[in-house]
């Protein structure tokens, strides 16, 4: 890791230090401020923009908004998501701001950006998209080169980001 990426690492990395839960609620959740340690290293190395951190009673949680379409019950599952605490890093800046769920929810709502078209055509261009989401996890909703199929279950398994991401790429197609 380059010296200004591993000072912005020790930086961000103190703010995970600083919110440790002490006695998680379950031995599943001992060892989550090393994955998140872990995510946040390859969130700078892969020159992500914006993560969530999500501290519960039970543990925490470190998500790659700009990488991954998170659902909203990763924000609202295990307990009284509204005394949840929330913390936007935002690496560009390198600040982290304590949020409302109100405005965690709506990080988890904006769409990453889809693969640049240039001057694909739109079957290319689809093609391009949906290597993209199989890289991202979805090859199983992407038998096919459509894109129907994934936004019904986005729209239903409540991942508005994929539900815009999706909408970006059709609009871009017409």
């Amino acid at each position: 890791m380059k010296i200004e990426d591993q000072d912005l690492f020790n930086k961000l990395a103190a703010v995970i230090s600083s919110r440790i839960v002490e006695q998680p609620s379950s031995c599943y959740y001992l060892h989550d401020n090393e994955i998140d340690f872990t995510i946040l290293k390859h969130s700078i190395i892969d020159k992500d923009k914006n993560l969530l951190y999500v501290i519960r009673p039970s543990g925490t949680c470190l998500l790659r908004c700009d990488k991954y379409f998170f659902p909203n019950y990763y924000l609202t599952c295990r307990g009284d998501y509204k005394a949840f605490i929330y913390v936007h890093f935002n690496l560009a800046s390198g600040e982290a701001e304590e949020i409302t769920w109100q405005q965690a929810l709506k990080i988890l709502s904006v769409p990453g950006k889809p693969p640049l078209r240039g001057s694909l055509g739109r079957f290319d261009y689809l093609k391009l998209v949906v290597d993209d989401l199989r890289t991202r996890g979805y090859a199983d909703f992407l038998p096919a080169y459509n894109l129907d199929g994934l936004r019904h279950f986005a729209v239903k398994d409540e991942r508005p980001s994929l539900v815009r991401y999706i909408d970006n790429v059709m609009a871009l197609c017409e």
